[in-house]
Order: C-alpha cells, then structure tokens, then sequence
C-alpha cells in the first residue's frame, strides 16, 4: 500500500514454508488505515479505512472478508461508523470489537463509540456497545492495540488521541459486564501501535511500537509492563 493513494492489492506471506509471497485476489475496495482481523486461522475481515488518496480523505465504513480456502473476497456487514486507524481484535474467535478511529481529515478527532460484530450472524450488522467508564478516565484514541486477554477481558493501550499526541494509557474493557476500566500501569512511554499486533508468548504479551520499534511487554498476573528498547536487541541474536 502506498502513502499517496489507496491500494487493492493482496498478498500472502508464504516465506515460512516456501520462501515466497504470491499475489492472491484483490480486494473488493481500496483502502489504507483500515483494520485486518483473522476469525479461527480461516477468515480474514478488513474494516473500514480511507478510499482514495491521502490528500482527499474519505473516510469508509464498508467492510468485506477473505476466505482462505477459495482465494475470495466478499461482502461483509458494513461498520456503524465510517473511520479509520481503529483498534480492533476477534473475542473468542467469533466476535470483533472495534474501540475509537480517526473520523475527521486532520487526525484529530476519535470515535467515542465501541461496536462489535458476530460474525456467526452478520445478518444482524455491527451494533454500539453501552459500556461503562467506572473511573471516568476513557478518553477514544486511534493507532492504538487491542486484544483478548481471556473469556472476559480486552486489553486496550497506546494509540494517538490526537495526530500529534501519544498516550501510554492501558485499559481493560470486560465483556460480561461492558465497563472500560483505566488500569494503575502505564507504557514505559506513550507510543502508537499502528498496523502492529500483539502476540502471545509464555504467558507475557509482546507488542513492537510503530514509534521507534520498540518492544514492548506485558506480564497480566504482575499488570506491568516492561520495554525493551529497538538499541538493546539485535534480529539476528538466535537468543
């Protein structure tokens, strides 16, 4: 994808097992800034985003879905809003929350608005979530990270709450009961996570920033997090 304009174009990583990228069918619209979310290691939805070049932003809220299995993109449910740079991740492998996105030109405004799909009946279309701010600390930001921590627990932190201004913010949204709580543990420093997700690995979360590519990491049963900066590790260290 470029800066200059949106682009159609789909390409699938096979450097694991073959050492080559094939180009796969294009995407029904074109688009940058939107949210790619994998649904049980088979479907791929790519949400909302801007059509058109960058200088004349336009914001969409049409979604669609890629089908691994017969190489297809199709229709799917679109968003309640039109946005881009929303943080987004899969619940259970069923369901996709969608927290905040860029709705002005200037990059200055978040959505304040949280909606979700099931995507085992789309019929039904993206719906808002009426959630609860129990410290009154929620402020919508973009380019942040989301993710599942358990059967309950979303994990939301860093992101832009306008162009220019990081937040090193954690937050946890619980499902059963649909509060956003702000946690007491802050990123080492406030950083933006765009177009970069989070892993798993031995218990501990792993996040690169899109700032400087630092990693970061978090350990749930500690609620902390730890950095270590892009200076101190080497790709190429086997350790």
């Amino acid at each position: 994808q470029g800066v200059s304009s949106a682009a159609q174009m789909c390409i699938r990583d096979r450097l694991n097992t073959e050492n080559v990228l094939t180009r796969n069918s294009d995407l029904l619209v074109a688009r940058y800034a939107h949210k790619m979310i994998e649904i049980s290691g088979q479907i791929i939805y790519a949400l909302g985003g801007i059509v058109g070049s960058f200088y004349g932003t336009k914001y969409s809220n049409h979604c669609e879905k890629y089908d691994r299995a017969f190489d297809r993109w199709v229709e799917s449910a679109p968003l309640y809003e039109s946005k881009g740079y929303m943080n987004a991740c899969s619940f259970i492998d069923r369901y996709i929350y969608v927290f905040g996105g860029f709705i002005d030109d200037a990059l200055t405004v978040s959505s304040p608005i949280v909606e979700f799909l099931d995507t085992m009946i789309e019929r039904d279309g993206w719906k808002l979530v009426k959630f609860e701010d129990t410290n009154k600390k929620w402020i919508p930001f973009s380019q942040g990270c989301a993710v599942q921590l358990n059967r309950n627990l979303l994990l939301l932190f860093g992101g832009r709450t306008t162009r220019t201004q990081c937040s090193a913010d954690t937050f946890i949204y619980e499902i059963k009961d649909s509060v956003i709580k702000l946690l007491d543990c802050k990123l080492t420093q406030p950083t933006a996570f765009y177009q970069r997700s989070a892993v798993f690995y031995n218990d501990d979360l792993y996040a690169f920033d899109a700032n400087e590519n630092d990693l970061h990491i978090f350990n749930p049963s500690q609620v902390k997090w730890n950095v270590i900066k892009r200076a101190e590790w080497d790709v190429n260290d086997p350790k």
